[in-house]
């Protein structure tokens, strides 16, 4: 893949809206198309979104180069694809918040790369490496925002009781997407209800912003 060219990803998904009552519901699901830079130099506009507002750009005060906070291909391609020593490596590269445990932090920051278009032994490495992390659990049945059944990585942060869930494809073992979830109840909400779904719909590399890819990039 060329630093000239642009990893696109096609997605719906859907937050969940607080009621006066304290309930949360989700909000109808919605599209959108992202296409993002492989520059690896520090840049200020780093994409393009397309929703139901339209088009709009992606843009990083003071630049941002590749990196774990903006991660491209290459990078991506440069990750070591021993599981044991990827995670030793996000140990390191990831910083927690006050207050949180030091393994939700890597295993939500695997959760921001797990969508992105990278060699298949990186996406390899990233799954198994996911596993090793300590109160992660494997859910046989999950359903991701676009209805696909298959296996979920969980683990719950135990400042929030909120359930982080990777799915992925059963046969492919590809990521199909995720939800947050309560595990407990609360005054703002109930055990059991959904914050947020996500479903990866398609990715693939094009040559420039706003353009799809050609053929089928659609994760199964």
């Amino acid at each position: 893949m060329r630093q000239d060219q642009f990893v696109y990803v096609k997605s719906v998904g859907a937050g969940a809206e607080m009621k006066e009552n304290g309930a949360s519901e989700l909000e109808p699901r919605s599209e959108r198309e992202v296409w993002t830079s492989q520059r690896v130099k520090r840049i200020n506009k780093t994409g393009e979104i397309h929703d139901d507002e339209g088009y709009s750009p992606m843009y990083e005060l003071g630049g941002s180069p590749a990196g774990i906070d903006r991660p491209t291909y290459q990078w991506l391609a440069s990750l070591p694809t021993d599981p044991d020593v990827l995670l030793k490596e996000l140990y390191r590269m990831t910083e927690a918040e006050d207050g949180q445990e030091k393994a939700q932090a890597v295993f939500e920051q695997i959760g921001r790369l797990l969508g992105d278009v990278m060699p298949p032994e990186n996406a390899a490495a990233l799954y198994k490496a996911v596993a090793k992390i300590p109160g992660v659990t494997r859910q046989e049945d999950a359903v991701d925002a676009a209805g696909r059944h298959g296996f979920a990585i969980v683990r719950v942060d135990k400042r929030t009781w909120v359930a982080n869930e990777w799915i992925f494809d059963r046969d492919s073992l590809a990521y199909l997407g995720e939800r947050e979830y309560r595990t407990k109840d609360f005054a703002a909400g109930k055990k059991g209800d959904v914050l947020s779904e996500y479903a990866l719909l398609e990715h693939g590399i094009v040559d420039h912003y706003r353009e799809r890819p050609q053929g089928d990039g659609t994760t199964k």
